[in-house]
C-alpha cells in the first residue's frame, strides 16, 4: 500500500518534470562552451554542491548535494506549501487518511543529484539540468523514487540558472573593466576587486562620459581605495 502511494508520488512528478524541462531546465546562451561550462562549476559550488565529475570535451557534469541543497531550508519550506498537500492527497488513495496525512517531505536522508549537459551550437550553447533524489538512509524494503518534487525543481531550476546567468555577467564586467583600466588609470592598490566594485567603477566611467569629464582631469574619481 505504501509502496503504491510512493510509486504514484514518483510518476506524477516525473510526468510534470518532464514538461518542465521543455520549458524552463533547457535555455540558450550566446556564450562558448568553456564559458558555460566554467559558469556551471562556479554556480554548483557557490550553491554549496560537490562536483563529482566533470568532462568539458562531452560537455556533461554530475553534483550532489545533501537536500534541500541547492535550495535553501526556506525556499524548502514554499516547496513544502505547495508539494505536501499534493503528496497526503495521493497518499490517501493507497492508506488510510490518518496514515496519509502523517506524510511530509523530510528532506532529511535525501540526496539531491544534479546532471547538467552544455552542448555547443552555431551561435550559443544549450544548458539541460536534470534533476533526480536518492533516499540514503535505510530503506526498510521500501523503493524510493527518484524524482524531485515539481516546485523543488522548478524553483531550484531558476536558481540555479539565475547563478549562471550572474557568473556570465560577473565575467563580462571583468572584461569589460581589464579593458578600461588603464584608459582610466584606476588605482586599486591590492584590494580585492569585487563584482560591486567594478559596476561602481563602470557607473562612474559612464557619468563622466556622459558629462565629458577625461579621467586624467578627474582622476580622483577613479581612485578606488576603499
Amino acid at each position: 500500500m505504501m509502496q503504491s502511494a510512493l510509486d504514484d508520488a514518483d510518476s506524477i512528478w516525473g510526468l510534470e518534470n518532464k514538461k518542465l524541462k521543455k520549458t524552463l531546465l533547457i535555455k540558450y546562451f550566446k556564450i562558448s562552451k568553456t564559458v558555460a561550462f566554467n559558469a556551471l562549476t562556479m554556480t554548483f559550488s557557490e550553491l554549496g554542491m560537490t562536483i563529482e565529475n566533470a568532462d568539458k570535451e562531452t560537455g556533461i557534469m554530475y553534483a550532489t548535494a545533501q537536500a534541500p541543497t541547492p535550495l535553501t531550508p526556506t525556499e524548502w519550506s514554499q516547496v513544502k506549501k505547495i508539494e505536501e498537500p499534493r503528496l497526503k492527497a495521493i497518499a490517501r488513495k493507497s492508506v488510510d487518511p490518518i496514515s496519509a496525512s502523517l506524510w511530509t517531505l523530510n528532506p532529511t536522508n535525501r540526496q539531491i543529484r544534479m546532471n547538467a549537459i552544455v552542448i555547443e551550437r552555431k551561435n550559443d550553447v544549450q544548458i539541460q539540468l536534470n534533476f533526480s533524489m536518492i533516499h540514503t538512509g535505510q530503506s526498510y524494503g521500501i523503493l524510493y523514487g527518484k524524482e524531485v518534487p515539481t516546485k523543488a525543481v522548478e524553483m531550484g531550476g531558476k536558481k540555479i540558472l539565475g547563478y549562471i546567468w550572474k557568473s556570465c555577467l560577473r565575467r563580462f564586467i571583468f572584461w569589460l573593466f581589464k579593458k578600461n583600466s588603464e584608459i582610466f588609470n584606476v588605482v586599486n592598490k591590492g584590494n580585492i576587486v569585487t563584482l560591486e566594485y567594478i559596476v561602481s567603477f563602470l557607473f562612474i566611467n559612464q557619468n563622466a562620459e556622459n558629462t565629458k569629464l577625461k579621467s586624467y582631469e578627474k582622476k580622483n574619481i577613479y581612485d578606488f581605495k576603499k
